[in-house]
């Protein structure tokens, strides 16, 4: 236990700057793929043990051909994983012995005396089983918990579950509260520590399994004030074909990057991960929509979308003037966005300026109108200028 023990702080010291205390919540971290039952210390920073004998699981799909050990499928039932490739299970009732087993993790940080504490996990039963219970708990404590203080039932646990029974097989159930730390507890220590009280069990199948396992997945245990960043990408944003944009917005202190992680990827396209960056910089070549899948440091997800219009803001070649001859408004359609600087010229027969009007820019659309009702029938000249230069000229009849 001791050589296990200055493993994880060697791991553990190398990650202070944390709002998760819990060093590898996930289980996707490991030494090497589990090959047999009982093998939890093969996840960094993680351990089990139980008071009567016996061990975790470490069920990982690193190995398919360890079907045991594996995930989504496994000796004790069938789950995915609720994030990645990896959890871990333990017994936590028997109704013919004492079965009870725990995990165990050394905290990234020591908690502080009277701070406020979140613990989250995700839990599933494993199926097929007949028992299900309520009261999985967390335990937060200065040393190592031992099997005399379990027996003996003197551990009051920091938090457990009394919501109600926990006994989905399909989901994953969320088991989260909150607690006061008394000051120096290095350790978290996850199981059922009724040994020798009551606590409540609910029999759910009948099929001659009759214990209780439980998959656990995605630990955490953070200050409550803990800041949480959530999915941000910009505003809806039109570009210039050939130019990039930076599309991320999500802000995260620095210190606490490495906890999360971002995936972008095109509507529809998940499996395509485009960039891992906070802030990655596209250059699309048509309009796409992007898509940020953030997850944060308790793996929870949020998604945001933006959608990024490409137009192409060269200057116009050609130029259409319709209907032509009209008695009422001209369309000036260009072979490209309404360009900046344009201004149309209109003149009589006689080649005085009667008309000239200024427009804005617009990327999103490539006519304009000359409104031409309340001139006299006859015979008009018109100029397209650009930024100063004249581009197109052309007649236009009014009846």
């Amino acid at each position: 236990m001791k050589i296990l023990l200055i493993i994880l702080i060697f791991i553990i010291g190398t990650k202070l700057s944390s709002q998760n205390l819990v060093y590898n919540g996930n289980m996707e971290e490991y030494y090497l793929c589990p090959f047999a039952y009982g093998q939890l210390n093969f996840a960094k920073g993680w351990y089990g043990f139980n008071g009567d004998g016996g061990s975790c699981e470490y069920f990982n799909a690193c190995d398919s051909l360890v079907p045991n050990v594996s995930a989504p499928k496994n000796g004790f039932g069938f789950q995915y994983p609720r994030s990645g490739n990896a959890y871990h299970g333990f017994a936590v009732y028997s109704k013919v012995a004492i079965a009870q087993e725990y995990s165990m993790t050394l905290l990234k940080k020591n908690l502080k005396q009277d701070y406020d504490y979140s613990v989250i996990m995700y839990v599933s039963l494993a199926n097929p089983w007949d028992y299900a219970i309520k009261e999985i708990g967390f335990y937060c404590s200065i040393d190592t918990v031992t099997v005399d203080e379990l027996m003996k039932d003197t551990i009051n646990p920091s938090f457990i579950n009394t919501d109600s029974t926990l006994e989905d097989t399909l989901n994953w159930i969320k088991i989260s509260g909150v607690f006061k730390a008394r000051g120096g507890e290095k350790y978290l220590t996850i199981g059922n520590f009724f040994i020798n009280r009551p606590f409540t069990f609910k029999k759910v199948n009948n099929v001659g399994n009759e214990a209780s396992y439980y998959y656990i997945d995605d630990v955490a245990l953070y200050p409550i004030n803990a800041p949480i960043a959530t999915a941000q990408c910009t505003k809806d944003t039109l570009i210039c074909q050939g130019n990039g944009i930076a599309i991320g917005k999500t802000q995260i202190e620095h210190q606490y990057k490495s906890e999360y992680e971002h995936f972008w990827y095109q509507v529809g396209k998940e499996q395509d991960t485009l960039s891992i960056e906070q802030f990655p910089v596209f250059y699309p070549d048509t309009t796409t929509s992007y898509v940020l899948k953030l997850t944060d440091f308790k793996y929870d997800v949020t998604y945001d979308t933006v959608i990024i219009s490409v137009v192409n803001c060269k200057q116009p070649t050609s130029l259409k003037a319709y209907p032509n001859p009209t008695n009422d408004v001209v369309n000036f359609g260009f072979d490209s966005p309404i360009p900046k600087g344009l201004q149309i010229e209109l003149f009589n027969i006689l080649g005085q300026k009667i008309k000239s009007l200024n427009y804005l820019q617009d990327y999103q659309y490539n006519t304009v109108q000359l409104n031409l009702s309340t001139l006299a029938t006859g015979l008009y000249f018109y100029r397209v200028v650009i930024d100063g230069e004249q581009k197109f000229d052309g007649k236009i009849i009014k009846i």
